[in-house]
C-alpha cells in the first residue's frame, strides 16, 4: 500500500510515490515508477525517491484480506442470492456479507385482529389470515385472559427482550405483536404494519411484509344506569316531574349503544291508600355521545285535586312533611336489566287550595295566583272570576303588584265585554272598567258557578334575585270597585279586597287553607343548578408519558340542568365560573380545576382500575 502526492506549481513540482524507508533493505529492489494522467492532456511521471529500491507504507496477504480475494473467494458472499435469501450486511476489510433467510416466507401475509377495549394485534403467518373468532378464550370477552392464552399456547406473544427468532427456533410459525388504541367507542384510525425483511425491495421476495386495516373502536351495551331528579315539588299547574339518567358500559364509558331507560314514580302510602292513579311511568333512549336523556313524567290531577288528598293535608299530621305535602319515590331501571333502583321521598307533591267560593257573599270577586315557582322573565297569569246570585253587568277592578313584578296586559272575552283598561305609568298597576256587550243576551237566571270576568297578566322583572337573595316574595293584590249585576243592583261600590288564592305550603305559601283577602303572594327563585352531567372522552387512559414524556389526555364535558329549564341540558364551557374539577387521586390521574382535561403527564406513580374526577358546579 502507497500514496502519491502529485503537485504543480510554476516550475517547481514534486511527483512523488511516499511508501516506507528510503534506505535498504528494500523490499523491492528497484525503483518504482508510473505515468498519470493530467487535466492539460499531458501526463506526468511518479517515481519513488530511491533508485535503488522501493519499500510500502504498509504490506498485507492479498489472497485472505483484500475486497476483491473476499468475494472471489466467497468469503463475502454476493448478490443474487437465492430464493427466500437476501444479502446481509456490507463487504469489507472488517465485515463479511451473507446471504441469509428472510426472517418470514415469501408467503407470509399480515393480518389483524381488532379487539374490544381499543386493543388491536396483527399477526404474521404462514399465509392463512387469522381470524379472531378462531382464537381461544374469545378476546372480546376477555383481553387479559386472550393474552395469557396466547403465552401458554403455541403462538406466544412477542415481548421486547424477545427476539423473533428466539421464537421461530422454538417452532413457533405465527406471530402476534398487540398494541392499544387510543379510540373512544365509534371512532375509528387506520393501522399499518411494515415489517422489515432486510435485503432489497427487488426480486420474487419482498424486502417487507406490510397490510393495513381501517379499525372502528366498537360501542358497547350499557350495563348500569344513574338518575337524578330534577323536580323537588310539583302543583296542581306545574305536573311535570324531569328525571336525568345516564349509562355507561363495562369501562365506564357512557358512550354505549343507544339504552332504553325506564322511570316510575310512585306516590306516599296515604296517596295509595286512596286508590288513585298512583304509579306514573315513563321511558327515554340515551344519546350515543353523552349516555343520557330526560324522562318527563306528569303527575296525575287528582293527586292536586282530590278532596281528600285536600282534607288530608289540611288535617294533622298535614300530609307526609307536617306542610300538606304529599311524598313521592321515584324508580328506575335499564330496559335490559332486572335491577330496580329506588329514590325514597325523591319529590314533594303540594295540593291546591280546593276553594269553592260560597254563597255568603253575593258579588265575591276571586282572583287565583300561580301555585308553581316562578323565575325572572317568567310571564304568569292571574284569573278573575266572580260569584253572584245573578250575572254580572258591569265591573271596575283595580291589580296592582310589588316592585318585582309588572303589569302585561288585561283581556276580557270581546264577544260578552266591552271597555277598556290602562296601566299606571310605572308598569306595577292595571285597572279596568267593562260593561256587558248584549246583556239581553246575558243568563237571567241564578248563578250556580263563577263567572269569569278577565284575565290579566304579570311578569317577573329582571334582577330581582341575586346570590344573596335566591328566594323573593312578591305581592299580587286585587280590589273591586264596582260590581253590579243584570238587574242593576249594585253589589260592590267602595273598594273591596278579593278573595287571593295562592299557594299551600312549601317556600312563602300559605301556612293555612291558601285563601288571604285582597293582598296574596307568589314565590321567585333565582335560576339555578338542579341537576349535573359530566363525562370524559375517553374512559380508558394508557400512562405513555412515563416513558414517553408527552402527555396523554382526554376532554371533560360538562353540562347542567337550571330550574328554569329542567328538561334540558345546557352545556358549561370549561372555565365557566364556579366549575371545578379535581381528581380523586392524582398520583394516578390528574385534572385541570378548570375542567378543560383529564390527563397523565409521567409523574404518577400508579395505576388503577377505576379513579373518579369530581366535578363541581353551581351547588352540585
Amino acid at each position: 500500500l502507497s500514496i502519491i502526492q502529485v503537485t504543480r506549481d510554476g516550475d517547481s513540482q514534486l511527483f512523488q510515490f511516499f511508501g516506507g524507508k528510503d534506505q535498504p533493505p528494500f523490499v523491492f529492489d528497484k525503483q518504482v515508477i508510473g505515468e498519470i494522467g493530467a487535466f492539460d492532456g499531458n501526463t506526468v511521471t511518479v517515481s519513488s525517491p530511491s533508485e535503488q529500491g522501493y519499500n510500502p507504507i504498509l504490506m498485507f496477504t492479498s489472497v485472505y484480506d483484500s475486497l476483491m480475494c473476499r468475494l472471489e473467494t466467497g468469503i463475502c458472499e454476493s448478490l443474487p442470492c437465492p430464493g427466500g435469501q437476501y444479502l446481509d450486511g456490507t463487504c469489507s476489510l472488517v465485515n463479511v456479507t451473507m446471504c441469509v433467510n428472510y426472517l418470514y416466507s415469501s408467503e407470509s401475509t399480515v393480518s389483524f385482529v381488532t379487539l374490544d377495549g381499543g386493543i388491536s394485534a396483527y399477526s404474521i403467518g404462514n399465509g392463512s389470515s387469522n381470524s379472531s373468532s378462531s382464537l381461544s378464550p374469545d378476546p372480546f370477552v376477555n383481553e387479559v385472559a386472550w393474552v395469557e392464552g396466547l403465552r401458554e399456547s403455541g403462538l406466544g406473544v412477542v415481548e421486547l427482550e424477545k427476539s423473533d427468532t428466539d421464537i421461530l427456533s422454538n417452532g413457533v410459525t405465527t406471530t402476534w405483536f398487540g398494541f392499544i388504541q387510543s379510540l373512544a367507542p365509534s371512532e375509528s384510525t387506520m393501522l399499518s404494519v411494515a415489517v422489515g425483511q432486510g435485503g432489497t425491495s427487488g426480486g420474487s421476495d419482498p424486502s417487507q411484509l406490510a397490510s393495513s386495516i381501517s379499525v372502528q373502536r366498537p360501542r358497547e351495551d350499557a350495563i348500569e344506569v344513574e338518575a337524578s331528579v330534577h323536580t323537588s315539588e310539583v302543583w296542581s299547574d306545574s305536573r311535570n316531574v324531569y328525571v336525568g339518567v345516564q349509562v355507561h358500559d363495562k369501562q365506564f364509558s357512557v358512550q354505549t349503544t343507544a339504552a332504553e331507560v325506564f322511570v316510575q314514580m310512585e306516590g306516599s302510602v296515604f296517596l295509595r291508600s286512596l286508590s288513585l292513579a298512583n304509579r306514573v311511568s315513563g321511558k327515554c333512549t340515551t344519546s350515543t355521545t353523552s349516555g343520557s336523556c330526560i324522562v318527563t313524567l306528569t303527575a296525575p290531577e287528582e293527586w292536586f285535586t282530590g278532596a281528600a288528598v285536600i282534607n288530608g293535608s289540611l288535617l294533622s299530621p298535614f300530609g307526609d312533611d307536617g306542610e300538606g305535602g304529599y311524598h313521592v319515590n321515584v324508580s328506575y331501571a335499564l330496559r335490559t336489566s332486572a335491577s330496580v333502583i329506588t329514590i325514597e321521598n325523591a319529590l314533594v307533591v303540594r295540593p291546591e287550595s280546593g276553594y269553592v267560593a260560597g254563597n255568603d257573599v253575593n258579588g265575591r270577586l276571586i282572583a287565583r295566583l300561580p301555585q308553581r315557582t316562578l323565575h325572572e322573565g317568567d310571564v304568569f297569569s292571574v284569573s278573575l272570576d266572580v260569584k253572584a246570585e245573578l250575572f254580572v253587568e258591569t265591573f271596575r277592578v283595580l291589580v296592582y303588584c310589588g316592585e318585582e313584578l309588572e303589569v302585561v296586559d288585561f283581556s276580557v272575552d270581546d264577544t260578552v265585554w266591552t271597555g277598556a283598561s290602562g296601566e299606571s305609568g310605572d308598569g306595577r298597576n292595571i285597572s279596568a272598567s267593562y260593561i256587558l256587550a248584549e246583556s239581553r243576551n246575558a243568563p237571567q237566571g241564578e248563578q250556580v258557578s263563577e263567572q269569569v270576568l278577565g284575565t290579566v297578566r304579570v311578569r317577573v322583572r329582571s334582577g330581582v334575585t341575586s346570590v344573596s337573595t335566591q328566594h323573593v316574595r312578591a305581592r299580587v293584590g286585587v280590589d273591586v270597585l264596582y260590581l253590579s249585576d243584570i238587574r242593576g243592583r249594585q253589589l260592590v261600590g267602595t273598594a273591596t279586597g278579593a278573595t287571593i288564592v295562592m299557594r299551600r305550603g312549601g317556600m312563602f305559601g300559605d301556612d293555612g287553607d291558601g285563601v288571604v283577602t285582597g293582598v296574596g303572594f307568589v314565590a321567585i327563585q333565582r335560576r339555578v343548578v338542579v341537576g349535573l352531567l359530566s363525562y370524559v372522552k375517553n374512559s380508558e387512559m394508557v400512562n405513555t408519558a412515563v416513558v414517553s414524556g408527552d402527555d396523554v389526555e382526554t376532554s371533560v364535558s360538562v353540562f347542567a340542568v337550571w330550574s328554569n329549564s329542567r328538561g334540558s341540558f345546557s352545556s358549561v364551557s370549561a372555565g365557566s365560573s364556579g366549575l371545578l374539577c379535581e381528581s380523586s387521586n392524582s398520583s394516578v390521574v390528574q385534572a385541570t380545576s378548570t375542567c378543560s382535561r383529564v390527563f397523565v403527564d409521567g409523574s404518577e406513580v400508579s395505576g388503577s382500575d377505576k379513579e373518579e374526577v369530581v366535578v363541581g358546579y353551581g351547588g352540585f
